[in-house]
């Protein structure tokens, strides 16, 4: 780990100015290892640095989060290119497909847990960690191993994010999360946290869900759910998430469209197949997708296809997630008839 801070340290040099971007539509893992990188640049190193991220911040809980814990972002779109030359990306890629770079930007930090992408060869610094559940257990090791204590809003963020990422700590986990959350534990604000995990929802959050129980499909032990238009892109997380609860339920897939893009979740409770591979099938040549064992996402491009096209493409993707878990066979089954 020492080696590791001293890389980091040698890769911002001559850089006083440091554009920590986020993946699109942030989720709590990527806010909170902005935040705690942001935090070790400026206490231990004294750069000056700024979090962007592109998309919205909408789902209820991530809404709290930034809120509660006071934690500064700005939209890239605001910003001028020219003053932040240099860039460190967490809890995702350049290349990825979720991930907005401001132009002429050079990225010289890579931080996620994500598999490794080409992009990413030849880059001043790039820790990728696949094995673990979390970008924020790495920011949580760094913060740790440079001996700087996280405030406890830092701290509850950080505990928040490795908890979202591992469900719980019972989903992709190892031994270095749940040391990480140890160590943050005793930190944390848990009335806060409290907040953030049960926020108030809006009443378009249940008419969507009504809607998806009524439309789901399911074949066998995979549940498969059009979304159709979404008020926020998270809201296909929160689907698929939530239908992996049903019983005898082994797949769920959850699509719709946001702005343009078609997004798309896969969660399983299998480890023979991976979650992230089957994203990658469906979405080849498409779109862009990635994941873990038991939880991917990605998103496909719509721009300007007509209804019976979009039609015609969720219907592929469709065929290709059956036949990639091998549920082709299986009779389709409405569970509101």
């Amino acid at each position: 780990m020492d080696n590791i801070l001293a890389k980091l340290e040698q890769a911002i040099a001559g850089q006083p100015k440091i554009l920590i971007v986020m993946h699109n539509n942030p989720d709590p893992d990527t806010i909170a290892s902005a935040q705690g990188l942001k935090t070790l640049l400026t206490t231990k190193w004294r750069r000056k640095v700024v979090i962007a991220y592109s998309g919205i911040i909408a789902r209820p809980e991530n809404k709290a989060m930034v809120r509660s814990l006071k934690i500064g972002l700005v939209k890239l779109k605001t910003l001028n290119p020219a003053e932040w030359p240099f860039v460190a990306v967490v809890d995702g890629q350049p290349g990825a497909g979720n991930i907005s770079l401001p132009e002429g930007a050079t990225v010289g930090i890579v931080i996620d847990h994500h598999g490794r992408k080409r992009t990413c060869k030849g880059l001043p610094f790039v820790d990728i960690r696949p094995k673990y559940g979390s970008t924020s257990t790495i920011i949580t090791e760094y913060l740790i191993k440079a001996k700087v204590k996280p405030t406890k809003k830092l701290a509850t963020a950080l505990y928040y994010g490795i908890k979202t990422d591992t469900q719980n700590l019972g989903r992709d986990v190892t031994e270095a999360d749940i040391k990480s959350s140890m160590f943050l534990y005793p930190q944390l604000l848990f009335k806060t946290l409290a907040k953030i995990e049960h926020p108030t929802l809006p009443r378009g959050f249940f008419v969507s869900m009504n809607q998806a129980i009524t439309d789901m499909v399911i074949y066998g032990d995979a549940v498969i759910c059009d979304l159709r238009d979404l008020e926020y892109p998270d809201v296909v997380s929160v689907t698929a998430d939530s239908f992996l609860q049903m019983e005898n339920i082994r797949w769920t897939f959850s699509f719709g469209c946001f702005e343009d893009r078609l997004f798309l979740s896969i969660r399983t409770n299998q480890r023979r197949t991976s979650a992230g591979r089957v994203a990658q099938i469906i979405t080849h040549h498409q779109g862009s997708a990635g994941g873990h064992a038991t939880i991917a996402g990605g998103a496909v491009d719509v721009k300007g296809m007509t209804d019976v096209k979009r039609e015609a493409l969720k219907a592929k993707l469709t065929e290709r997630f059956l036949r990639a878990i091998k549920r082709e066979t299986c009779k389709a089954e409405q569970l509101v008839k």
